[in-house]
């Protein structure tokens, strides 16, 4: 369930379908929404990395625990916070990439 999340998370944000504040983005000029992008990006390039080092860190200390039940270590779960937080790094440098290269649409200035 967690790669799941993890999957998901990076998914929904490279689609454009995660959760909004929509209320602030539409009452803003286009300008300013392009820009408002660009640093919604940005940070989540930044809290994907975050989140990718603190999974490896927790997965480095916690990971030789052997789950009783199934007998596997916990690395292989606790992993996925990495795997997500890059998964989510990469969907944030795309979306970057895209708005950075795009040309605003006339209109406004």
């Amino acid at each position: 369930m967690i790669y799941g999340c993890m999957f998901g998370v990076a998914y929904a944000y490279l689609q454009g379908t995660q959760i909004t504040f929509s209320i602030v983005i539409d009452t803003v000029p286009s300008a300013l929404r392009r820009k408002l992008a660009v640093v919604v990006d940005a940070a989540t390039l930044v809290l994907g990395g975050v989140l990718a080092y603190a999974g490896w860190i927790f997965a480095a200390k916690r990971g030789g625990i052997v789950a009783s039940g199934i007998g596997i270590q916990m690395y292989w779960a606790q992993i996925a916070l990495t795997i997500g937080g890059v998964c989510l790094v990469i969907a944030a440098i795309l979306r970057l990439a895209s708005a950075l290269n795009s040309k605003p649409t006339g209109g406004e200035a």
